[in-house]
């Protein structure tokens, strides 16, 4: 997945978006979850998406997770197919794509999922990658209030 794809870079200041963006109970404990509210940025590829949520670190962006709903397989493979295209099986279940980034120390995690006909893209800091995961297909319920 191309970086310019999504409208957030991993290591960008708070600050860019602060204006933007509403409280969420926290998902990773120690980490800030942020819903963005502003729906120009709400957007990948050539989709709107239902909800994108932000993950910060000392106001500094360390994940994004973007959600789209009631979806049916075929947006789902045709997400995989055009734009995770190197991929590996993560425990059966998502599959995950790791790259490098020039402009963060470190590597970023991609992964797509779908479960109860919602598609999450997470795009990360490899070093929450898990824990992120983890937080959405824990409950085996990937949607949160909006």
């Amino acid at each position: 997945m191309k970086k310019d794809e999504i409208p957030f870079k991993i290591g960008m200041q708070y600050e860019n978006w602060e204006f933007s963006l509403d409280i969420l109970p926290d998902r990773i404990k120690g980490l800030d979850s942020y819903l963005n509210v502003d729906e120009t940025l709400n957007r990948f590829l050539n989709f709107n998406t239902d909800r994108t949520e932000l993950i910060f670190s000392l106001d500094i962006l360390e994940g994004v997770i973007l959600t789209f709903e009631n979806c049916n397989t075929s947006f789902y493979n045709n997400l995989k197919h055009k734009i995770f295209l190197y991929v590996e099986l993560f425990e059966g279940l998502s599959e995950v794509f790791s790259s490098v980034c020039e402009d963060y120390s470190n590597r970023l995690a991609h992964c797509i999922l779908y479960m109860n006909k919602t598609v999450c893209i997470l795009y990360c800091n490899r070093l929450i990658f898990q824990a992120l995961l983890g937080s959405l297909i824990g409950n085996n319920n990937i949607k949160s209030e909006k």
